[in-house]
């Protein structure tokens, strides 16, 4: 029985986790420290402030072009990376949802992948 109720709680857990929201400044701060720097030099080129998301997210493609040689070189675990694209594109994917307000689908912010759950 208490093995049960382990089980349980465990995915009672696991299911708040999985639907647990952040806000776009949360997200942004789950970006790696590794590709902060690089990041913003690539937000300078733009114009766009540390919490211009709308702007950051408009440009990131030119963005990423400026910053990832130097995110070559300072991040360097896989996990660094898959952090970072996680971050960015849900960042980006709530920022779009926010600026449409014919929006009815669930919040990008509220479906979260297991690798921006961590703390």
């Amino acid at each position: 029985m208490k093995s049960t109720t382990l089980v349980l709680s465990l995915f009672a857990a696991l299911a708040a986790a999985l639907t647990a929201t952040l806000t776009n400044d949360e997200l942004a701060a789950k970006i790696p420290p590794c590709a902060q720097g690089c990041l913003e030099n690539g937000y300078n080129a733009f114009g766009c402030s540390l919490t211009d998301y709308p702007c950051q997210c408009d440009n990131q493609h030119d963005i990423f072009d400026i910053a990832m040689p130097c995110i070559d070189v300072t991040c360097t675990t896989q996990k660094e990376f898959e952090l970072m694209a996680a971050a960015t594109t849900w960042l980006c994917g709530a920022v779009a949802q926010q600026q449409n307000p014919e929006w009815t689908g669930p919040g990008m912010a509220d479906n979260l992948p297991p690798i921006l759950l961590s703390p």
